[in-house]
Protein backbone atom coordinates (compact mmCIF):
# COMPACT_ATOMS: atom_id res chain seq x y z
CA UNK A 1 0.00 0.00 0.00
CA UNK A 2 1.42 3.37 -0.94
CA UNK A 3 0.32 6.75 0.26
CA UNK A 4 0.07 9.70 -2.07
CA UNK A 5 -0.67 13.05 -0.49
CA UNK A 6 -3.56 14.99 -2.09
CA UNK A 7 -1.37 17.95 -3.10
CA UNK A 8 -3.77 19.30 -5.74
CA UNK A 9 -6.70 19.21 -3.30
CA UNK A 10 -4.69 21.06 -0.64
CA UNK A 11 -3.57 23.70 -3.13
CA UNK A 12 -7.15 24.16 -4.33
CA UNK A 13 -8.35 24.67 -0.76
CA UNK A 14 -5.59 27.20 -0.08
CA UNK A 15 -6.36 29.09 -3.28
CA UNK A 16 -10.06 29.17 -2.41
CA UNK A 17 -9.26 30.43 1.09
CA UNK A 18 -7.11 33.16 -0.40
CA UNK A 19 -9.79 34.20 -2.88
CA UNK A 20 -12.66 34.16 -0.40
CA UNK A 21 -11.17 35.94 2.56
CA UNK A 22 -13.64 37.48 5.01
CA UNK A 23 -14.74 41.02 4.33
CA UNK A 24 -12.42 43.41 6.09
CA UNK A 25 -9.94 40.63 6.81
CA UNK A 26 -6.27 40.81 5.97
CA UNK A 27 -5.30 39.16 2.70
CA UNK A 28 -2.91 36.26 2.73
CA UNK A 29 -0.02 38.42 1.56
CA UNK A 30 2.68 35.86 2.20
CA UNK A 31 0.88 33.14 0.32
CA UNK A 32 2.94 32.39 -2.76
CA UNK A 33 1.53 29.61 -4.91
CA UNK A 34 4.87 28.40 -6.30
CA UNK A 35 6.59 28.14 -2.93
CA UNK A 36 3.53 26.56 -1.34
CA UNK A 37 3.31 23.96 -4.11
CA UNK A 38 7.00 23.09 -3.70
CA UNK A 39 6.70 22.76 0.08
CA UNK A 40 3.58 20.61 -0.20
CA UNK A 41 5.20 18.41 -2.85
CA UNK A 42 8.19 17.71 -0.60
CA UNK A 43 5.95 17.17 2.44
CA UNK A 44 3.93 14.69 0.39
CA UNK A 45 7.11 12.81 -0.55
CA UNK A 46 8.16 12.72 3.11
CA UNK A 47 4.73 11.44 4.17
CA UNK A 48 4.73 8.73 1.51
CA UNK A 49 8.36 7.64 1.77
CA UNK A 50 9.08 8.04 5.49
CA UNK A 51 5.90 8.25 7.56
CA UNK A 52 3.57 5.84 5.75
CA UNK A 53 5.89 2.80 5.96
CA UNK A 54 6.28 3.17 9.74
CA UNK A 55 3.04 1.32 10.45
CA UNK A 56 3.31 -1.40 7.81
CA UNK A 57 2.55 -4.23 10.26
CA UNK A 58 -0.49 -2.40 11.61
CA UNK A 59 -1.74 -1.71 8.11
CA UNK A 60 -1.36 -5.34 7.07
CA UNK A 61 -2.77 -7.06 10.16
CA UNK A 62 -4.99 -4.49 11.78
CA UNK A 63 -6.20 -4.80 15.34
CA UNK A 64 -8.13 -7.64 16.91
CA UNK A 65 -10.84 -7.10 19.48
CA UNK A 66 -11.66 -10.09 21.66
CA UNK A 67 -13.71 -10.05 24.88
CA UNK A 68 -13.79 -6.25 24.78
CA UNK A 69 -9.99 -6.14 25.10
Amino acid sequence: MTYRAPINDILLALNMARASRPRGGRPLRRFDGDITAAVLEEAGKFAGDVLAPLNKVGDEHGIKLADNK
